[in-house]
């Protein structure tokens, strides 16, 4: 295994960048995966068969070392170009493509099966460790045909649906609260006013909000939607709501990070919060 190096922008990736991305564009890969469809060509590929324990699980450690090296390095760039799916679909499309190939490789070819079954399979492991990954995060940027594909190997939990309003404002007042309030202030500044909204509507997510503040603001937020019934009884899951449907400064949040937080100390700050939620009780 060649030892992970450091990495340009792939060249998928400066495809659909804007061109006013001013950084690096000399892409030396293809995409971020591309290790593994070198390792699976089946033309140039050196055999290997595992005769020890070690040799097998040692390849399955590296390789899967530079899997997730691989991985970040696609949500690095995913992060850079948030709205593009094309860029995600392709890699999907790829990946799935390459496990194809592999499952063909050890069906087809007696001398492979035979001598490097092995080896083969645990690049088939690491590939869909890979593509189980990317569809739990990303199963709604997904094109039909990634996700029916993948649908048939992972499942995904019932959803998480947001909270509901106790009494819903008009869209007009809610927005001016917000644009007021939160937008810029707590939200990052170019969240549509729809994605915020969804909060409240007591759906499935479709875009995480990204609250650009700290996390005690955060928790202040929720802790005055329940505390003025603004939203309804969610018998104990708004924690596990607040990290589906949030970023902390572009940052998953999971349930157990608002555990035994603090308020926030800045007067204006709660000022701000309670006014946004109060004026929702009018």
């Amino acid at each position: 295994m060649n030892k992970i190096t450091e990495n340009k922008y792939s060249k998928l990736f400066l495809k659909y960048v804007p061109r006013t991305f001013t950084h690096d564009r000399k892409g030396n890969l293809s995409h971020p995966f591309q290790f593994l469809e070198d390792l699976c060509d089946k033309e140039t590929i050196e055999i290997i068969e595992f005769r020890h324990f070690n040799e097998g699980f040692t390849f399955y450690n590296d390789l899967k070392k530079k899997g997730e090296h691989s991985l970040n390095w696609f949500i690095y760039e995913y992060s850079l170009i948030k709205g593009n799916n094309e860029y995600v679909n392709k890699i999907v499309s790829s990946l799935i493509k390459l496990y194809k190939t592999v499952n063909s490789i050890n069906k087809d070819s007696p001398y492979y099966a035979q001598h490097s079954k092995g080896y083969y399979n645990i690049l088939q492991t690491i590939i869909k460790e890979i593509l189980e990954s990317i569809f739990v995060s990303y199963h709604l940027d997904l094109n039909k045909s990634n996700r029916n594909y993948l649908s048939k190997w992972y499942y995904l939990n019932e959803p998480i649906n947001s909270f509901k309003f106790t009494h819903h404002p008009e869209d007009k007042r809610l927005k001016y609260l917000y644009d007021k309030y939160l937008k810029t202030s707590f939200i990052y500044y170019d969240t549509p006013f729809d994605t915020f909204k969804g909060l409240f509507e007591n759906r499935p997510l479709v875009n995480k909000i990204n609250w650009t503040d700290q996390k005690t603001t955060l928790y202040f937020f929720i802790k005055l939607l329940r505390q003025h019934k603004v939203i309804k009884n969610t018998k104990n899951k708004h924690w596990l709501i607040t990290s589906e449907f949030f970023l902390l400064k572009g940052e998953t949040l999971i349930p157990k990070d608002f555990l035994n937080q603090k308020e926030p100390q800045t007067k204006q700050k709660r000022e701000k919060l309670e006014k946004f939620v109060l004026a929702l009780k009018i």
